[in-house]
């Protein structure tokens, strides 16, 4: 998963995130948000409810369903992650961060 920023403009301006772009396997979506670009990939929307992440140490599901449900986890660290960072609280944007790329790691090594 790699953000896709344009140009700050003349006044200074941050960069905005335009796409979020997700590869799986040999397919690739890149979409305004992090959910469209895995419900582009995955089909179908992830679920509302945001269920805990499993422990780093928690052995990554096998098969279609165990990607889905890594990149559902993706999903839902990410949104935590979003949560903290909009309130300031860097350590915990930090710690989602690490579980977030935890979680991205089991999803491309099902892969191989």
């Amino acid at each position: 998963m790699q953000p896709l920023y344009l140009a700050a403009s003349e006044q200074g301006a941050l960069p905005e995130l335009r796409r979020v772009i997700v590869a799986y396997g040999n397919q690739i979506a890149m979409e305004p948000t992090l959910q469209q670009s895995l419900a582009r990939i995955f089909g179908g929307r992830p679920a509302a409810a945001v269920a805990a992440a499993a422990p780093p140490s928690a052995a990554a599901p096998e098969g279609p369903a165990g990607g889905r449900a890594l990149a559902q986890r993706a999903w839902e660290i990410w949104t935590r992650a979003q949560d903290a960072l909009r309130r300031g609280d860097w350590a915990t944007y930090g710690a989602e961060q690490k579980r977030l790329e935890e979680t991205l790691r089991a999803l491309t090594q099902g892969q191989r």
